[in-house]
C-alpha cells in the first residue's frame, strides 16, 4: 500500500514538474522579422510608418495571447539573417521550400499567392516560359522565382533589391517584362499609375504565405498556431475587408431576385391590359353607318 501510494506522489511530481517546465516555454514576447514591402500585407506609408493586414493580425495575436510582440519589418533578406542568427524567433510572409525545410518548421499557410509574368503592352505574343528566351526579364533579388527562371528559361535576369523598385526601374522604361507576386504588383503599378501599360500574361510560380521556426522549436510553433487559432473568422473576415477590399454589393442578389419573381406575375397581370388596350387598334363603325339601315 505504502509503494502504491509512493508511486502514485511520484507520477504526480513528475506531471507537475512537466506542466511547469511546459509552461516555462510559453515566451512572454516575441520577436518577428518580415518582409516591410509586401501590400497590402506589410508596408510603409510615406512617413515610414508600418501598415498593413500583417500588422493588424499579430496586434490581435498578442491581444488575444497575452504575448507581446516586436515586429522586425525590414529588406527580406536582413529580415533572413535576423531569424537565421536567432535575433528574431519567427520569420513571417515566408514560402515554404525544401531548401527551408531542412532548417525551419512551418505554420499552416494562411494565403495562396500568384506570381505572374508582366509584359509591356509594346510587346504581345509572351504565351509560356519557352517564349521568355532571349528576353531580359525583372526580378527581385533572392527569391524563388529567380531560380525557377534559370532552371526553367535560362533568361538574362535584372535584379532589383525590393518590389517597388523594380516596379520603379518598369514605370522609367528600364524593364519592359518582369516578374512579381501579383498583390504587390497591382499596388505599386496602380500607385505609379501604370496599371494601364503592363499585362499580367502567365503565372510563371505560385506560393503560399507561412510563418517559420527555427527547426525544433515545435513549443513555440505550437503556441503561434494556437494565437492565430484563437481569433474568429469575424474578426478575420474585418481584417480582410479592412485591407482587401469588399466586393461591391450586386443590384440583383439572390434576395432581391426572389421578390422580383414573386412580383413579376402581379405587375403582368397589371401592366398587360393598358399595354394591350394602348396597342391594339379595334375597328369602329363607319360616321354615316345608319343603325336602323336594314331594320
Amino acid at each position: 500500500m505504502t509503494r502504491t501510494i509512493i508511486a502514485l506522489l511520484s507520477c504526480l511530481y513528475v506531471l507537475l514538474l512537466g506542466g511547469a517546465h511546459a509552461a516555462d516555454k510559453v515566451p512572454t514576447r516575441l520577436v518577428v522579422a518580415l518582409d516591410d514591402s509586401y501590400p497590402p500585407y506589410v508596408f510603409r506609408d510615406s512617413e515610414g510608418v508600418l501598415k498593413g493586414y500583417l500588422i493588424d493580425l499579430w496586434a490581435l495575436w498578442a491581444t488575444k495571447t497575452g504575448i507581446a510582440v516586436d515586429l522586425k519589418a525590414s529588406d527580406w533578406n536582413v529580415a533572413q539573417q535576423r531569424f537565421g542568427s536567432g535575433e528574431a524567433d519567427v520569420l513571417d510572409t515566408v514560402f515554404q521550400t525544401p531548401a527551408r525545410q531542412k532548417t525551419m518548421d512551418f505554420s499552416p499557410p494562411y494565403a495562396d499567392l500568384q506570381v505572374p509574368i508582366y509584359v509591356h503592352k509594346s510587346i504581345q505574343g509572351i504565351d509560356g516560359p519557352a517564349t521568355l528566351k532571349s528576353f531580359a526579364v525583372g526580378a527581385k533579388m533572392v527569391m524563388p522565382v529567380s531560380k525557377n527562371l534559370l532552371i526553367w528559361v535560362w533568361s538574362a535576369l535584372d535584379t532589383y533589391r525590393s518590389y517597388e523598385a523594380l516596379v520603379s526601374a518598369a514605370v522609367a522604361g528600364d524593364v519592359f517584362i518582369f516578374c512579381l507576386d501579383e498583390p504587390p504588383a497591382n499596388f505599386f503599378l496602380h500607385k505609379a499609375g501604370a496599371e494601364k501599360e503592363f499585362r499580367a500574361t502567365f503565372n510563371l510560380y505560385s506560393g503560399q504565405f507561412h510563418r517559420a521556426v527555427l527547426k525544433g522549436r515545435s513549443d513555440l510553433l505550437v503556441t503561434v498556431n494556437r494565437g492565430f487559432e484563437a481569433i474568429s473568422k469575424a474578426e478575420l473576415d474585418a481584417l480582410h475587408d479592412k485591407w482587401m477590399g469588399r466586393s461591391l454589393p450586386s443590384p440583383v442578389n439572390g434576395e432581391n431576385w426572389a421578390i422580383f419573381c414573386s412580383l413579376l406575375p402581379r405587375l403582368v397581370c397589371c401592366w398587360l391590359p393598358g399595354i394591350f388596350s394602348s396597342t391594339v387598334r379595334w375597328p369602329s363603325a363607319p360616321k354615316n353607318w345608319n343603325l336602323n339601315a336594314n331594320v
